[in-house]
């Protein structure tokens, strides 16, 4: 069956556009920090706004599967198994919270909560908050609700 050359164009013109922008926006990412690691800058910003609550390290692995953060910029030596960890992004928004499960030389590798649908897991990048003497009932709402 022959799509008539006037059908054929009239798809072109309305559809073609928005499959364009499909393509772009699937080549170009979810937005300028997809994927992309905190920049000291970032890092520095964010660790001035926790400076109270605790100290501000970075994401370098994920293991997914597991559940499993591995964050480095932290002193190992002041965290405990089972301290508070809460994960933002680059943009300080919140996306899980997890406890550290364990500390390997200069990380501490940490088991974070299934994230609710709105937000995500923390990838390599992502800034952790450690908050030592929390424990994840003390403060999970922060960054699970």
């Amino acid at each position: 069956m022959r799509i008539p050359r006037r059908v054929g164009a009239f798809a072109v013109m309305c559809f073609g556009p928005a499959i364009v922008g499909l393509a772009i926006v699937g080549l170009a990412g979810c937005g300028p920090n997809a994927g992309k690691p905190a920049s000291k800058k970032e890092l520095e910003h964010v660790r001035e706004e926790y400076a109270v609550a605790g100290t501000v390290g970075r994401v370098v692995e994920v293991l997914e599967s597991a559940k499993l953060a591995a964050v480095t910029d932290i002193p190992v030596d002041q965290a405990n198994e089972g301290d508070l960890v809460a994960f933002v992004d680059q943009r300080n928004r919140p996306l899980v919270s997890g406890t550290v499960v364990a500390k390997a030389g200069n990380q501490l590798h940490v088991r974070y909560v299934t994230p609710r649908p709105e937000r995500r897991p923390p990838r390599v990048g992502d800034l952790a908050v450690h908050m030592p003497g929390k424990s994840p009932n003390d403060e999970t709402r922060m960054t699970n609700e």
